[in-house]
């Protein structure tokens, strides 16, 4: 999850989805994880200095930090892949063909970009 987008864009500025198929979910729910316990890990967890975000030689592409307005964070500042907790969704979905899982990052976070929106679904038949 940390490498999203790119392995340097930090944070993003978008809701993700992380969808767990239900063998990894099973993993966690024995383990006594909640949605919000594995949430609230990820955001503390997928962290990195803010210096290891700038462009190199190796990759141009940097955080949008850096062009931020006002004092840039300091280099060993850790960096939040995920703007909040609550920008983090996390769903059960799949089948039973093994520990797959995956994360769908949005569009953009401005009212331009993308948001979750649920609606109930109504069986027809």
């Amino acid at each position: 999850m940390a490498s999203l987008w790119n392995a340097k864009h930090f944070p993003l500025y978008s809701h993700t989805m992380l969808v767990m198929g239900p063998e990894h979910a099973r993993t966690f729910g024995d383990e006594g994880w909640s949605k919000p316990d594995l949430v609230r890990y990820l955001f503390e967890t997928i962290r990195v200095p803010y210096a290891s975000l700038q462009p190199s030689e190796d990759n141009g592409e940097g955080t949008n930090l850096r062009f931020a307005k006002g004092a840039a964070p300091a280099p060993g500042e850790p960096i939040p892949k995920f703007p909040s907790p609550e920008e983090l969704h996390v769903v059960v979905a799949g089948g039973t063909a093994g520990r797959f899982s995956m994360a769908v990052p949005g569009w953009l976070g401005t009212r331009n970009g993308s948001r979750p929106i649920t609606v109930p679904i109504r069986d027809i038949a």
